[in-house]
């Protein structure tokens, strides 16, 4: 029942990653190529955002860097979901990775929002999916003994 459970996260975490990869990818290529799309009201508002915060941002980002930036965001969350899913260590590393660069961007616009509370929402899942997989911080199983070397 546990590992199903986890299993549900997980594949709650790779939707989410999907959607803002695939989502990203689309309206980039749309900004990069000129081609007509219907993302032109998506991509006026993060112009808005990008303008208005421009001031303000420690790493400029143009909207372009800023939907690659999700895209990166949408990428490691899959991968890190995916390798920790399988128990390999590398996925909790990745899925760190994935916290830190989704704090930084609030940090770097100096914009707390509702997606403020998606952040702390998704730690807290993906704590108990590591509690349910019983992988520990590192990656490592809680019953693994650790071998010196």
């Amino acid at each position: 029942m546990r590992k199903v459970l986890a299993w549900c996260i997980g594949a709650l975490f790779i939707l989410y990653g999907l959607i803002r990869f695939g989502g990203s990818a689309m309206i980039f290529h749309a900004l990069t190529t000129g081609v007509e799309s219907g993302f032109q009201d998506g991509i006026d508002k993060i112009a808005a955002l990008v303008d208005r915060t421009a001031d303000i941002q420690i790493v400029p980002f143009t909207v372009a860097g800023y939907f690659a930036y999700v895209a990166l965001l949408g990428a490691s969350q899959i991968a890190g979901t995916l390798g920790t899913m399988f128990r390999r260590r590398w996925g909790v590393w990745v899925m760190g990775v994935y916290f830190l660069i989704f704090g930084l961007g609030f940090v770097n616009f100096q914009l707390f929002n509702m997606k403020t509370g998606v952040l702390f929402v998704s730690l807290a899942l993906y704590g108990l999916m590591l509690w349910l997989l019983r992988l520990s911080p590192t990656g490592r199983r809680r019953d693994e003994p650790v071998v010196a070397t």
